[in-house]
């Protein structure tokens, strides 16, 4: 097709979809690279979002408000194709009256959530080779802080404990996550727990009960600072929840723990082949609430993840980072 001088990118969502879309813009500004791209979004997406996703050249705040008035923005923002990744019946509405060219994300439970949205520009571009990810750019540094929050050459592992309180089912239990951080722990290893201010109460009772071998930075960071840091670890290992997708798209590789949610639909992208998962055993499979879960508690086959199989992981996919480093002349 002939490039479009405005696409505008329509996706107000959660962490983990917003990022898991990244490759959307990455792929329309590879094949249209004059093309102007606006994402319109939440603006608690806006930090992560339009700072660090270089396709993406200016950022809309989405505010709840009536039909009718997010037409006339949309109007007024005068796109000449307008890509629908919301999946809503207000998404399709504001490709009905847009006035341009619409494409709109379908959800097909059979691919994976990245292809899904890549699907929705499929016919409009010709490259869409891999790889997709990574998507995020962070500064060297990785945006932290204090450049003295970790000792330059250890090896940094982040761990996400928690999974926010929409859906408690995907979490693996604080007691797993204390034989995780005592079996990984030695000299010259970092490990930094990491989550939003949900599990902020999480982070300081493991960091307590591991006296300290775990450094608690849940809920004290914000979503940009966050993706700095995770940029910075040399392993990610987390459940299915927003920052085991950003820790993707910053480059880093990710340890998925999974169960009520299937790994090869919500997995790290590029990494589920080394994910850990019981969806097997799930009683409560895909499911937005688990029957069989102790109220705001794990889901029973979360359980049935062994701490000894995520550590040798673990330890398996340190090992070959290290080995490509040393052929890489890195380390």
């Amino acid at each position: 097709m002939k490039a479009p001088e405005h696409i505008v990118i329509f996706h107000p969502a959660a962490i983990g979809d917003a990022v898991l879309a990244t490759p959307v813009a990455a792929l329309l500004k590879r094949n249209f690279p004059d093309t102007a791209i606006t994402y319109w979004s939440h603006s608690s997406l806006e930090p992560l979002i339009a700072g660090r996703c270089r396709s993406i050249d200016r950022f809309v705040k989405f505010e709840k408000k009536p039909v009718t008035t997010l037409i006339s923005q949309l109007r007024g923002l005068a796109p000449d194709l307008f890509v629908d990744l919301s999946n809503s019946l207000k998404g399709r509405l504001l490709g009905l009256a847009a006035g341009c060219r619409t494409v709109s994300y379908r959800k097909d439970a059979g691919k994976r959530a990245a292809d899904n949205f890549v699907e929705t520009i499929r016919p409009l571009i010709k490259n869409d080779e891999p790889p997709w990810f990574p998507t995020l750019v962070i500064p060297e540094g990785g945006n932290a802080d204090d450049p003295d929050l970790f000792s330059p050459g250890d090896t940094l592992i982040g761990l996400v404990p928690g999974v926010g309180n929409k859906r408690p089912h995907r979490a693996w239990p604080p007691d797993h996550w204390l034989v995780l951080i005592r079996g990984l722990s030695r000299e010259n290893r970092q490990l930094v727990l990491l989550g939003g201010p949900e599990e902020a109460g999480l982070g300081e009772e493991i960091e307590s009960k591991s006296e300290g071998l775990a450094r608690n930075l849940c809920g004290r960071l914000d979503i940009d600072r966050t993706a700095g840091l995770l940029a910075l670890c040399d392993l990610v290992v987390a459940g299915d929840t927003g920052p085991a997708h950003i820790a993707v798209a910053v480059g880093t590789p990710v340890l998925g723990l999974y169960g009520p949610t299937l790994v090869e639909r919500s997995g790290p992208t590029g990494y589920e082949h080394l994910a850990l998962s019981r969806s097997g055993q799930c009683a409560c499979l895909q499911a937005k609430y688990c029957l069989k879960a102790e109220k705001n508690g794990p889901g029973a086959c979360m359980s049935l993840i062994e701490p000894a199989e995520v550590i040798e992981r673990a330890e398996q996919m340190l090992a070959g980072l290290q080995a490509d480093a040393s052929r890489s002349g890195l380390r």
